[in-house]
This record gives C-alpha cells, sequence and structure tokens, in this order.
C-alpha cells in the first residue's frame, strides 16, 4: 500500500466553505470563478476514471464520498479507501453461501 500525500475531498469543502462564509459576513460579496468550476470537473473527471477502471476490474467501491477522495498536492484526484471492497469481495468470491451468510 502507498502513502498518499493530500488532504480529502471533505477538508477541502469544510476550508472553501469557512472562506466564503467569513467573506459574506463581512459584507464582501463573493462570486466562484470560472477556473473554480473547471478544476471541479476536472477532478470529478479523475475520480469518475478511477472508479471506471476499478469498476473493469471487477472491483465495486460502495462507499464514495467525501472522505474518500483526496486531492494530492499537484491537484489531482485520488480515490481512497478499497480496502473493504476488496477484502469483501475476496471473502465472498463464491457468494454469501460459500462464506456460510445465506
Amino acid at each position: 500500500m502507498k502513502l498518499v500525500q493530500g488532504r480529502s475531498l471533505k477538508h477541502v469543502i469544510r476550508e472553501t466553505r469557512q472562506k466564503w462564509e467569513a467573506s459574506y459576513a463581512a459584507g464582501r460579496r463573493t462570486t466562484l470563478s470560472q477556473q473554480y468550476f473547471r478544476a471541479a470537473a476536472r477532478l470529478i473527471m479523475e475520480a469518475a476514471e478511477a472508479l471506471g477502471y476499478a469498476h473493469a476490474q471487477g472491483v465495486v467501491h460502495r462507499d464514495i464520498k467525501p472522505h474518500n477522495l483526496i486531492l494530492t498536492p499537484d491537484g489531482h484526484a485520488l480515490v481512497t479507501d478499497f480496502v473493504w471492497h476488496v477484502l469483501a469481495a475476496l471473502f465472498w468470491q463464491d457468494g454469501p453461501k460459500a462464506a456460510g451468510k445465506a
């Protein structure tokens, strides 16, 4: 497993919201730029491509949320927290009956 540097999308969203709310409370009107929306669209595309690759390999994540998307320092999105889903797939590779869960 690889150690990845970055912050979760959950934290980035929280920080962005706090900055926006502080500007609004100070009476400054703020708008999000076209660059902001382009960056958001690019990150969504990167996450979708990663999930598409995982699905092509037979792995379904089942828990996509901002907390499981890491934004790297160089501005890319990585999908994390596949561990439990991979283990479940291995454990139940022959279906729930084979694992005694039917």
